[in-house]
């Protein structure tokens, strides 16, 4: 079937450029137009105590739809201490009294009357908070943030400063950082990129290729995820996974297919033979490492937590997209293009490329040496894996905010005036009222009640004020301490949510699953390769290659991002996303090389094969790594830290795959197993080419 698609390809390449030319122009439309709900950020975990607080109380008590947003207003700082403290209020009332006009605002409450503060060294000014709650679940609430600033702007004037918080404002601020960024990384990357392809294709034709496709890839991939939000929200993260997997295997696979063409047209002298040969060879070699990385994503559904499905399912959709465009759109446009694919290139750039001297030496070592080239290359990547035993997760909501985050300023004001644990209330659910009560205000880590909202059949919800803020310990201490105390007292209904609550049920379901995820990703890698290189020495190496580069990976991110002040750790989903990631990329390189191997190993000696394989495939995945590399760099300048680690991560990985990896360790181990790699069950002989 698929040897009958190349056919119908290379005898219909209009047609097809056609019909990914309307593809490209419906997808343009569908971003354009629709804007589903990439908004949620994801981190609810299905069956928790804190989810369930929030369902319960968005079912049994009226006018509550999800966290409010806290609306931080303070008198303007040309206010002086010996204005009257009525005015101040006055103006705070006349900033904020808009807001219950808005169409989809529920209720408007002020959790405590004002107070007048000293703020550093400024007059001493009246701060208030206000509780504003909508009448949406937080998907949608988010998108009538901006409506509510825009609001405060007009109303508040020069008297008065407004700041917004609280988890609706910061999924909707997220999001928009991450649009942000996802823009000025395609201006930093694709040119950066493009520079790189010129370099390995020696030719401006030849290079634009790759971008050609990764640009079809790319819009393709964001309006299928455009589509799938309008059914099932998503997170705000789901968009930078697309992209990055899109551009990165799209310029991958294009310069494997294009480099192997180039190859077979020294062989050959009709385009349409190269053409079909190359995608005979290489063409099956990125159906199988696609389809590998495709099965691999899902493991992180495994997790059951919206943030790991929205990843997973944005790596699918871009590698299926980025597999499709190369095995039917790439080899149509090589069919248009034909001789003229090297023009505008450097003829004696691209005669030294193909005599590749450096790769042949680097092959002639190690295939001569290659105890010596393994031991080597397993020592540093040990070395660079020790930080990983001491890495630790941070699961704060301050994870992923912004680096230098416009609400920070807020944050000192409220904690100035209303205490740390203002910013980060404890919300608890429950029958009892007045048993809960009694226990909140004997607890020692409880400043006050702020609102208590009366529902149906006896149910409430209580807005509770700690004396600590959201990410310290002794707050997390509290809020296992009150669920603990519930539970003592057979208080069944009582149950705890809120940001810190939130952000522990997470951690004990990441924590949980991780080991689950990890083995079921490695084992769906090490199943597909024995399927598709009928061996099994073969994908033992590669999976143990593979590990050694991911825990290498996580030990010299530990080093690029330690725990300080301000950081817990590294963000909790990077390390698994990082595994994921780096595993499929990783697997994509093996198959590149492993498989060109075997083309020769059935004619020559292991080692002979070897040699040949890494002259061949070197450069090409040398310079498919560096670009892709190159890709995931440009987000770790994002303003959300955790987008930057887990740009950095996959950077160090794929630099550290296909240098210490690829270069030496793989190919050494190859060399030392001899007639070993091949071995299988019930041998056949292998049908599939190379790449």
């Amino acid at each position: 079937m698929y040897s009958r698609l190349i056919s119908v390809v290379i005898a219909h390449p209009r047609i097809v450029v056609a019909a990914w030319i309307s593809v490209v122009l419906a997808s343009g439309l569908i971003i354009a137009v629709e804007s589903g709900e990439i908004a949620d950020n994801g981190f609810a975990v299905p069956g928790s105590e804190s989810l369930r607080a929030e369902d319960l109380a968005r079912r049994n008590i009226p006018g509550f739809y999800g966290p409010p947003i806290l609306v931080v207003l303070t008198s303007s700082q040309r206010a002086s201490a010996s204005q009257a403290a009525g005015l101040q209020r006055a103006q705070l009332a006349a900033a904020v009294k808009p807001l219950t006009t808005l169409r989809h605002v529920e209720a408007v409450e002020q959790v405590e009357r004002p107070e007048r503060y000293a703020y550093g060294s400024r007059a001493s000014r009246t701060v208030v908070v206000e509780l504003v709650r909508l009448s949406q679940p937080l998907a949608v609430a988010v998108q009538r943030v901006p409506e509510i600033e825009a609001s405060l702007r007009r109303a508040a004037g020069k008297d008065v400063e407004f700041a917004l918080l609280g988890e609706v404002s910061e999924t909707y601020h997220d999001s928009a950082i991450i649009r942000r960024d996802l823009v000025r990384a395609e201006f930093v990357a694709l040119p950066i990129v493009f520079f790189m392809l010129v370099v390995a294709f020696l030719s401006v034709v030849g290079a634009a290729m790759p971008v050609l496709l990764a640009i079809v890839t790319l819009v393709a991939a964001l309006a299928c995820v455009h589509l799938v939000s309008l059914i099932s929200g998503l997170s705000v993260f789901v968009i930078n996974t697309a992209a990055a997997v899109s551009l990165g295997l799209s310029i991958d696979y294009s310069l494997m297919i294009v480099t192997r063409f180039r190859e077979e047209r020294e062989r050959v002298s009709s385009v349409e033979v190269a053409i079909a040969c190359a995608m005979r060879t290489t063409g099956r070699a990125i159906l199988l490492s696609g389809l590998t990385i495709v099965l691999l994503l899902p493991a992180l559904m495994l997790v059951g937590v919206g943030l790991f499905t929205s990843i997973a399912l944005g790596g699918v959709i871009a590698s299926l997209l980025a597999v499709c465009a190369a095995t039917t759109l790439l080899p149509a446009v090589l069919v248009l293009l034909g001789e003229r694919l090297d023009r505008l290139s450097l003829s004696s750039a691209v005669a030294a490329s193909r005599r590749g001297t450096f790769w042949r030496r680097l092959a002639l070592l190690v295939t001569t040496r290659p105890l010596i080239a393994a031991l080597a290359s397993l020592a540093v990547l040990l070395a660079l894996a020790t930080p990983t035993l001491s890495l630790r997760l941070d699961f704060r909501a301050a994870a992923l905010a912004p680096t230098h985050s416009a609400a920070t300023r807020a944050e000192d004001i409220i904690d100035a005036a209303y205490g740390p644990g203002a910013t980060g209330i404890v919300e608890v659910v429950t029958r009892d009222e007045s048993a809960v009560r009694e226990t909140l205000t004997s607890d020692p880590d409880v400043r006050e009640i702020w609102r208590a909202k009366d529902g149906i059949d006896d149910w409430a919800e209580m807005d509770v004020v700690l004396k600590t803020g959201p990410n310290s310990a002794a707050t997390r201490n509290a809020v296992e301490r009150l669920r603990r105390d519930f539970k003592a007292r057979h208080m069944t209904t009582a149950l705890v949510g809120g940001i810190t609550a939130g952000e522990m049920d997470l951690a004990n379901r990441v924590l949980t699953r991780m080991p689950v995820v990890i083995i079921l990703a490695s084992a769906i890698g090490l199943i597909a390769l024995i399927v598709g290189l009928k061996s099994i020495v073969i994908p033992l190496k590669a999976m143990a290659c593979s590990a050694l580069s991911v825990g290498a990976t996580l030990g010299v991110l530990q080093i690029c991002f330690p725990s300080s002040g301000e950081s817990a750790g590294i963000a909790f989903f990077v390390p698994i996303v990082a595994f994921v990631l780096v595993l499929g990329l990783s697997i994509d390189y093996e198959v590149f090389l492993l498989s060109r191997v075997r083309e020769m190993a059935a004619t020559d000696t292991t080692a002979a094969a070897v040699a040949y394989g890494l002259a061949r495939t070197g450069r090409p995945i040398t310079l498919a790594g560096l670009v892709v590399a190159a890709v995931f760099t440009s987000f770790s300048f994002s303003s959300l830290r955790a987008v930057q680690e887990l740009g950095v991560a996959v950077t160090i990985g794929i630099v550290l795959d296909i240098s210490l990896v690829r270069w030496l360790l793989s190919p050494a181990c190859v060399v030392l197993a001899g007639r070993w790699n091949w071995w299988f069950p019930r041998w056949r002989r292998y049908r599939g080419a190379g790449v």
